[in-house]
């Protein structure tokens, strides 16, 4: 049971990487047209629900965890993953959430 939440650690830090380089291939293929800012906004939304089913995915781990009869101790981290997992996606979506506010405020007076 240990090993499962050693590979969770080891997937998510992998996945926290290439979140990093999504965002840094979004922001350069934007800038080439319409259709690659459409793809750019899928990797994005799709980077997001990635993140969100890693997010349960842990959750899960550490509740299967809580509910093993066989095991010999509490292990620390279980509680790690679900952490670290909730504060990547939480900066992931505050940093896209500050992005889409900011295109709002240039966007506020064609609007009106």
């Amino acid at each position: 049971m240990k090993r499962e939440s050693t590979r969770f650690f080891t997937r998510f830090l992998l996945l926290s990487v290439l979140s990093v380089l999504n965002i840094a291939i979004c922001l350069s293929i934007v800038t080439l047209g319409t259709f690659f800012s459409i793809l750019a906004v899928i990797l994005a939304v799709g980077n997001v629900f990635f993140l969100l089913y890693m997010v349960v995915k842990a959750i899960r781990i550490f509740i299967r965890h809580l509910l093993d009869k066989d095991r010999k101790k509490f292990e620390f981290l279980y509680i790690i993953n679900i952490l670290l997992s909730l504060a990547v996606t939480g900066l992931y979506l505050f940093f896209y959430f500050i992005i889409i506010m900011g295109i709002m405020i240039v966007l506020l007076p064609f609007l009106a």
